[in-house]
């Protein structure tokens, strides 16, 4: 079992082998849960495809193969 202590603005540091046995990287975001019991569970957050959902604007229009060439070319011309 590992301990760690909850500084004095509320941060705690994860002991090195409870971030590599989890797989947690810098930046990577977990889950805080307090259980009935007032056990604290901590998971890692892993974005899921369905967190993804309604993340873009839905398209209006799918270009053809020519409208696709036609930009590539004028893009050419451009430079």
């Amino acid at each position: 079992m590992a301990t760690a202590t909850i500084g004095q603005d509320g941060t705690v540091m994860l002991p090195e082998a409870v971030r590599r046995e989890a797989g947690l990287e810098p930046g990577d975001e977990i889950e805080i849960r307090v259980e009935a019991d007032r056990a604290v569970r901590i998971s890692p957050r892993k974005v899921q495809l369905k967190d993804l959902y309604g993340l873009l604007a839905p398209v209006d229009h799918v270009a053809t193969i020519e409208e696709m060439n036609d930009a590539i070319a004028q893009a050419g011309t451009r430079r």
